[in-house]
């Protein structure tokens, strides 16, 4: 069992973060990211639309995977769930993580911490895909120009786009 445990299989990029988050995993990863501990009864009707109803499965097998749970309307009501996180302001005051990143009004450390703790992902190339769509120097980027007038609206929003990329959708 350990052989197989340790096998780069498990490792390789075509099993890494390769499934979509459940709806659970999608809820409670996002909660336990920004530190919230309370789920509110809204997020239970959330998740009945992302179709999975906890302790109520569909039949003894369970809820499907994959591609189900990654349909048009599954999406729709992910983003708007982040949205809704994102757009809070006493959630986005529990993550501590981002808070350090913040003071520095550095449009790239504000994205490469965002990208990195909430994508988790390592890959070079995908990181700074992200962390340009964040932090371009353009009118159009989610945190060009940080000042202290606008940083907790620019991050909320950045945050909000980055949990709105694909790979925050997988686990």
């Amino acid at each position: 069992m350990s052989t197989l445990l340790r096998s780069n299989v498990f490792f390789s990029d075509r099993a890494y973060r390769a499934l979509v988050k459940s709806p659970v995993e999608f809820v409670v990863g996002t909660h336990q990211l920004f530190g919230v501990t309370q789920i509110v009864p809204i997020e239970l009707a959330t998740l009945r639309q992302m179709g999975q109803v906890l302790f109520y499965p569909p039949n003894v097998k369970g809820w499907d995977g994959g591609a189900a749970l990654a349909q048009q309307q599954t999406i729709l009501t992910r983003e708007n769930f982040a949205n809704g996180v994102a757009q809070n302001p006493k959630v986005m005051d529990s993550a501590t993580w981002i808070a350090p990143a913040m003071r520095t009004m550095d449009p790239h450390q504000v994205a490469m911490t965002l990208t990195d703790t909430m994508l988790a992902e390592r890959r070079l190339a995908g990181r700074d895909r992200a962390t340009g769509r964040l932090s371009r120097r353009q009118r159009t980027a989610a945190l060009a120009q940080l000042s202290p007038e606008n940083v907790d609206q620019r991050v909320r929003s950045a945050a909000y786009l980055t949990m709105a990329m694909p790979a925050y959708q997988l686990a």
